[in-house]
């Protein structure tokens, strides 16, 4: 009797984990547009990956969920800084066939903006991968509320590659690197 309660409530502890990461995206998706920013990405993103706000990231990774974290970036961007235990994947290069991840690991894309990491998440998606999600707003996104980004020697630091002047002023935090 006392294992089935055990192995019920493992059960029932994996499903209240599987509703709340659930919850966390879907309730990161209902971002309402208030701002100069919001209302770019809104016109920049085609809407086809789903995207995942700052502060669900950061939860996840503080409850210390199982994330692939993908950089979408120019490796001269990504050595810049880039979330902590991201991988490099590039865009111009990106190639689908070095992907060793399974194909229903939870993938979170980002790149500056999130419009290069949304084309990476299509390509994705059509390969068959099943959970992948952009972080709205990118890198910027990221560091604009205050969160932590590390250079290659996974040291913290307040530096990020803004790709270029135009969109390097929706960068508010941290110092633009070019």
């Amino acid at each position: 009797m006392l294992k089935n309660d055990f192995m019920n409530y493992s059960f029932v502890s994996k499903i209240a984990k599987s509703f709340f990461v659930a919850s966390m995206i879907i309730f990161s998706s209902c971002h309402l547009f208030t701002n100069d920013y919001d209302k770019m990405l809104a016109g920049l993103y085609a809407h086809t990956v789903p995207i995942i706000s700052c502060d669900s990231l950061e939860i996840l990774l503080y409850n210390k969920e199982k994330i692939e974290l993908l950089d979408c970036r120019e490796q001269a961007e990504y050595e810049v800084s880039h979330l902590k235990n991201a991988a490099f994947a590039g865009y111009n290069n990106f190639d689908l066939t070095k992907m060793t991840t399974s194909k229903d690991a939870t993938i979170v894309l980002y790149c500056s903006v999130g419009y290069r990491s949304e084309r990476i998440g299509e390509k994705l998606q059509k390969a068959g991968f099943l959970k992948v999600y952009n972080l709205y707003a990118g890198i910027f996104g990221w560091v604009n509320h205050q969160k932590e980004v590390v250079d290659m020697q996974n040291v913290p630091t307040n530096r990020v590659h803004v790709y270029n002047s135009r969109w390097g002023k929706w960068l508010k935090s941290g110092k633009k690197v070019l």
